[in-house]
């Protein structure tokens, strides 16, 4: 049976195009016992992720691919004294910076698209399964007529933590 809080919760949503995003949930309704004693709890997650890519060109040139991002999530709710009530919160945040050292060719930046490509799966397929792919990054580099080679650095840092409290 889900409980009351998770059936009445409205959503209020809203989206900033740049990459930050809040959500809010409004006060529930009387729905408690009168009687009961007050409980709290409450539960956050919060991660933060980075990457850096750098990326030689047969030719010489360099580029260099830096991101940043922040998730975080938060759900409090407290019942008792014949009232209910929930709030939750998210947001996120994301910056990239892109250094170009050179003069790219066409083929150069497909091949260096195609890299990246290949590196977003890999990390995708390392935080399902813990391996990064190998065999596709040497694949890629190895069939690059203009790629002289790559270093690539991930970390994803995950914190999360829960409270509860009764009083009464």
């Amino acid at each position: 049976m889900m409980s009351p809080i998770a059936n009445s919760i409205p959503s209020n949503r809203c989206h900033d195009r740049g990459h930050n995003r809040t959500e809010g949930l409004s006060r529930l309704r009387n729905t408690a016992a009168s009687g009961e004693p007050q409980q709290n709890r409450a539960v956050g997650v919060r991660s933060n992720t980075t990457a850096a890519f750098d990326i030689r060109t047969a030719e010489g040139d360099r580029v260099t691919i830096s991101i940043a991002a922040r998730e975080q999530f938060s759900a409090y709710s407290r019942s008792g004294g014949g009232t209910q009530s929930a709030a939750v919160d998210s947001s996120s945040s994301s910056k990239v910076q892109v250094k170009i050292e050179g003069d790219l060719s066409e083929a150069e930046m497909k091949e260096i698209t195609d890299l990246i490509g290949v590196l977003g799966r890999s990390v995708s397929t390392a935080q399902q399964t813990g391996t990064i792919d190998a065999e596709a990054l040497s694949a890629t580099l190895s069939g690059s007529s203009t790629l002289a080679g790559f270093a690539f650095a991930y970390r994803q840092q995950v914190t999360a933590g829960a409270a509860f409290s009764a009083v009464g």
